[in-house]
Protein backbone atom coordinates (compact mmCIF):
# COMPACT_ATOMS: atom_id res chain seq x y z
CA UNK A 1 0.00 0.00 0.00
CA UNK A 2 1.30 3.40 -0.89
CA UNK A 3 1.12 6.42 1.33
CA UNK A 4 -1.12 8.34 -1.07
CA UNK A 5 -3.82 5.64 -1.11
CA UNK A 6 -4.87 6.05 2.52
CA UNK A 7 -5.16 9.84 2.28
CA UNK A 8 -7.74 10.37 -0.40
CA UNK A 9 -8.74 13.96 -1.06
CA UNK A 10 -12.45 14.58 -0.52
CA UNK A 11 -14.17 16.59 -3.20
CA UNK A 12 -17.65 18.06 -2.95
CA UNK A 13 -20.07 18.33 -0.06
CA UNK A 14 -21.89 15.72 1.90
CA UNK A 15 -25.66 15.51 1.76
CA UNK A 16 -25.91 16.87 5.33
CA UNK A 17 -23.86 19.95 4.43
CA UNK A 18 -25.99 20.65 1.37
CA UNK A 19 -29.18 20.19 3.37
CA UNK A 20 -27.93 22.60 6.06
CA UNK A 21 -27.18 25.27 3.45
CA UNK A 22 -30.59 24.82 1.82
CA UNK A 23 -32.35 25.15 5.19
CA UNK A 24 -30.40 28.31 6.05
CA UNK A 25 -31.22 29.82 2.64
CA UNK A 26 -34.91 28.96 3.07
CA UNK A 27 -34.99 30.72 6.46
CA UNK A 28 -33.29 33.83 5.05
CA UNK A 29 -35.70 33.93 2.08
CA UNK A 30 -38.72 33.51 4.38
CA UNK A 31 -37.58 36.40 6.59
CA UNK A 32 -36.89 38.62 3.57
CA UNK A 33 -40.28 37.79 2.05
CA UNK A 34 -42.12 38.67 5.26
CA UNK A 35 -40.23 41.96 5.49
CA UNK A 36 -41.09 42.89 1.91
CA UNK A 37 -44.76 41.96 2.36
CA UNK A 38 -44.91 44.05 5.53
CA UNK A 39 -43.38 47.00 3.71
CA UNK A 40 -45.89 46.67 0.84
CA UNK A 41 -48.81 46.51 3.25
CA UNK A 42 -47.54 49.56 5.10
CA UNK A 43 -47.13 51.53 1.88
CA UNK A 44 -50.67 50.64 0.76
CA UNK A 45 -52.11 51.86 4.07
CA UNK A 46 -50.13 55.10 3.78
CA UNK A 47 -51.34 55.57 0.19
CA UNK A 48 -54.93 54.99 1.32
CA UNK A 49 -54.61 57.50 4.16
CA UNK A 50 -53.15 60.08 1.76
CA UNK A 51 -56.02 59.45 -0.66
CA UNK A 52 -58.51 60.08 2.14
CA UNK A 53 -56.80 63.38 2.98
CA UNK A 54 -56.97 64.40 -0.68
CA UNK A 55 -60.68 63.53 -0.94
CA UNK A 56 -61.40 65.51 2.25
CA UNK A 57 -59.49 68.56 0.98
CA UNK A 58 -61.24 68.50 -2.37
CA UNK A 59 -64.64 68.16 -0.67
CA UNK A 60 -63.73 71.20 1.43
CA UNK A 61 -62.72 73.08 -1.74
CA UNK A 62 -66.06 72.16 -3.33
CA UNK A 63 -68.17 73.30 -0.35
CA UNK A 64 -66.28 76.53 0.25
CA UNK A 65 -66.24 77.34 -3.46
CA UNK A 66 -69.90 76.70 -4.21
CA UNK A 67 -71.67 78.06 -1.14
CA UNK A 68 -72.01 81.72 -0.23
CA UNK A 69 -72.75 80.75 3.35
CA UNK A 70 -70.99 77.42 3.97
CA UNK A 71 -71.66 77.36 7.71
CA UNK A 72 -73.18 74.07 8.84
CA UNK A 73 -72.96 70.41 7.88
CA UNK A 74 -72.41 69.35 4.28
CA UNK A 75 -72.14 65.97 2.57
CA UNK A 76 -70.28 65.66 -0.72
CA UNK A 77 -70.19 62.40 -2.66
CA UNK A 78 -67.33 61.15 -4.80
CA UNK A 79 -69.24 61.60 -8.08
CA UNK A 80 -69.63 65.32 -7.39
CA UNK A 81 -65.88 65.70 -6.93
CA UNK A 82 -65.24 63.69 -10.11
CA UNK A 83 -67.79 65.60 -12.20
CA UNK A 84 -66.33 68.94 -11.15
CA UNK A 85 -62.82 67.79 -12.01
CA UNK A 86 -61.57 68.16 -8.45
CA UNK A 87 -60.28 64.59 -8.43
CA UNK A 88 -59.40 62.23 -11.23
CA UNK A 89 -61.74 59.28 -11.53
CA UNK A 90 -62.08 56.34 -11.41
CA UNK A 91 -60.34 55.94 -8.06
CA UNK A 92 -59.13 52.48 -7.09
CA UNK A 93 -58.86 51.64 -3.41
CA UNK A 94 -55.12 51.07 -2.71
CA UNK A 95 -55.71 48.11 -0.40
CA UNK A 96 -58.72 46.27 -1.81
CA UNK A 97 -58.14 47.12 -5.47
CA UNK A 98 -61.84 47.87 -5.90
CA UNK A 99 -63.09 50.96 -7.66
CA UNK A 100 -64.56 53.49 -5.25
CA UNK A 101 -68.14 54.41 -6.09
CA UNK A 102 -70.73 57.00 -5.21
CA UNK A 103 -71.29 55.37 -1.80
CA UNK A 104 -68.12 57.13 -0.66
CA UNK A 105 -68.92 60.59 0.69
CA UNK A 106 -67.41 63.26 2.88
CA UNK A 107 -69.26 64.88 5.76
CA UNK A 108 -67.97 68.35 6.61
CA UNK A 109 -68.84 70.62 9.52
CA UNK A 110 -67.96 74.28 8.96
CA UNK A 111 -68.08 76.79 11.81
CA UNK A 112 -69.13 80.47 11.75
CA UNK A 113 -65.63 81.53 10.73
CA UNK A 114 -65.69 79.33 7.62
CA UNK A 115 -63.26 76.83 9.12
CA UNK A 116 -63.79 73.09 8.73
CA UNK A 117 -64.00 71.70 12.25
CA UNK A 118 -64.79 68.12 11.32
CA UNK A 119 -64.36 66.06 8.14
CA UNK A 120 -65.21 62.37 7.91
CA UNK A 121 -65.16 60.01 4.97
CA UNK A 122 -68.08 57.58 4.90
CA UNK A 123 -67.85 54.05 3.43
CA UNK A 124 -64.07 53.99 3.04
CA UNK A 125 -61.57 52.35 5.38
CA UNK A 126 -57.82 52.05 5.19
CA UNK A 127 -57.53 49.08 7.54
CA UNK A 128 -58.73 45.67 6.49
Amino acid sequence: MEIGDSMKIKQGFTMVELLAVIIILAIVIAIATLAVLGFLRSSRVTTCENLMVTIKREAETHVLGTNRDPVGTHTVNLDTLCNEGLIECPIVHPITGEELNNNVSVSLVINDNGVVTNANINNMECET
